[in-house]
């Protein structure tokens, strides 16, 4: 009996694992990835959204309100799970229509708005000594740029 239920246990992991990896690879386009996160962001308003494009350093950071930084981690671990699934895409391309410039993108400035929200959080993550995932945050930003380019 115990080595039937050390085989059904093994056979447990080896099948869930199989799973998980058949569904981070079903798309290789790190765009549906970015897409994805940009829902996750947390709703703020035009001001706050013009407040966080002047982010730049710590001190920048440190001068926004309370009630601003308070309302920027959202739910920032789905965003960060998604954005680390871009990172292992192959290929970035907002142009999914055969590469036609007619293919349905999404507006510019959305994608700004979430480099800004990304910066932010990042000189956030600086700003209370987490070093690597502050730095994760603005090469995910340059990852961002890139399939914009």
């Amino acid at each position: 009996m115990k080595y039937i239920s050390i085989f059904l246990a093994c056979m447990v992991l080896i099948f869930c694992n199989h799973n998980l990896k058949a569904a981070q690879s079903a798309d290789r386009n790190s765009a549906l990835r970015y897409l994805l996160a940009i829902c996750y962001m947390p709703d703020l308003s035009n001001d706050d959204l013009y407040s966080l494009g002047k982010v730049n350093d710590i001190k920048s950071f440190n001068q926004l309100p309370f009630k601003l930084k308070k309302k920027l981690p959202g739910r920032f671990n789905e965003i960060l799970k998604l954005l680390n699934y871009a990172r292992s895409c192959k290929y970035s391309t907002f142009l999914i229509n055969n590469y036609s410039w007619r293919s349905l993108t999404p507006p510019y400035r959305t994608l700004r708005r979430f480099s800004n929200y990304l910066l932010a959080i990042s000189w956030k993550e600086i700003s209370e000594g987490n070093f690597a995932l502050g730095t994760d945050l603005i090469l995910h930003t340059m990852f961002l740029a890139q399939s914009i380019a």
